[in-house]
């Protein structure tokens, strides 16, 4: 609470419109209830949904950057206040208009003043900072790492990194983004818990931890980030590189939100198009709760909308895009529901292939990566 009051004193109106409306605050029952504005689902919910359901793809190239855009404004006010948000994922950002892809980044129960004393568990495992993860002390750009898994998740339908221990997900960052810089792995507290051969540099970075219930030793298989932006439709050049900026794997030459901003992904500032469901897609039950919940989604095609031209306009209506006519999330409880159980269970347990890769064997070039990114460790062995 104390945090919430001291940004609301000192951001101006602008500002404080990226974040959620605070409403209400009281105690229950020994408990603090903290009361926002009513929001829509998450963006976990809506792409799972979507997948699911077979709708038309939403998270695409045109639309992470507006979704980038929206987050990394909200992460640059909150960085100035020496904010760190600190749980950074798909869950805590709500959709505030699925037509015009407005966001919000809610869930400020875990932040941090820079200057505070800090818990060194922070992050859900998955959207974990390498920083976190090998005992550093940590800083604003912490969340910066989180926002690139985020977005990358949206484009692939997939958690980026295997996370069903701390040393899959380590290996993981090392096959996909290279090894670890020496500073980062010596200075590291944790680090002697993980990595094996610490002092040389003539051994590749190989950890050494319980996979799948045994004591294994794990070596990294290499692939490409910008082959597997490519593969799952990707089209703007320049998303592969701005990923590699939030997602460095030393935090000094990791990106603040500020620079982020100024990316050449994030200077295209042509309005996307909006999301549209088909004839087919709206006579189903999926398409119609959509449909319902996103009034909106009725509006696109409006004659009085592409009046003199075939394009997106460039303002956006904003009563074509008001849906608080209905409030709340579209997906159904039941769905929401087995989405948290299904994720849990995922993250507890995946499915075990024995080999040289997970990945269906060792043909794949470093260029040609599989369809997802779930646990990218080769040759296990018991050391």
């Amino acid at each position: 609470m104390k945090l919430l009051k001291l940004l609301s004193r000192r951001i101006d109106s602008e500002q404080r419109a990226l974040l959620p409306a605070l409403l209400n605050v009281f105690y229950y029952r020994e408990t603090l209830f903290i009361v926002y504005e009513l929001l829509r689902d998450n963006l976990y919910h809506i792409y799972k949904y979507i997948e699911e359901c077979a709708l038309p793809k939403y998270f695409t190239c045109q639309r992470l950057r507006e979704v980038a855009r929206q987050c990394l404004q909200t992460l640059a006010v909150l960085h100035a206040q020496h904010v760190i948000h600190c749980d950074l994922k798909p869950e805590n950002i709500l959709i505030q208009s699925l037509t015009a892809c407005q966001v919000k980044v809610i869930d400020y129960g875990n932040a941090y003043l820079h200057h505070d004393q800090r818990c060194s568990y922070v992050q859900s495992r998955a959207y974990r900072a390498p920083e976190v993860v090998l005992g550093h002390a940590y800083s604003t750009k912490v969340d910066l790492w989180s926002f690139g898994c985020i977005l990358m998740e949206l484009l692939t339908n997939r958690l980026l990194f295997d996370n069903r221990s701390v040393q899959s997900l380590l290996a993981s960052h090392i096959a996909l983004l290279g090894p670890f810089p020496k500073r980062l792995v010596e200075e590291g507290q944790l680090s002697e818990y993980y990595f094996e051969h610490m002092g040389s540099s003539s051994h590749p970075q190989t950890l050494v931890g319980k996979h799948d219930g045994r004591l294994c030793r794990m070596k990294p298989t290499s692939t490409s980030l910008e082959a597997l932006c490519e593969r799952h439709g990707a089209d703007d050049p320049n998303f592969a590189s701005f990923i590699r900026q939030l997602l460095a794997l030393d935090p000094v030459e990791r990106a603040t939100a500020e620079k982020a901003l100024q990316h050449p992904f994030l200077r295209d500032t042509s309005p996307c198009p909006p999301y549209k469901l088909t004839t087919a897609d709206r006579s189903g039950e999926a398409g119609q709760r959509l449909l319902h919940k996103y009034r909106s989604l009725e509006n696109v095609e409006s004659p009085t909308r592409l009046t003199g031209s075939a394009s997106f306009p460039s303002a956006i209506d904003a009563a074509l895009l008001n849906d608080d006519d209905v409030p709340g999330p579209a997906t159904p409880t039941s769905f929401r529901e087995q989405c948290y159980i299904d994720r849990e269970r995922l993250e507890k347990k995946r499915s075990r292939k024995s080999g040289a890769s997970r990945w269906g064997g060792s043909s794949n070039s470093k260029d040609e990566p599989p369809a997802n990114l779930d646990g990218m460790v080769s040759a296990l062995d018991r050391p």
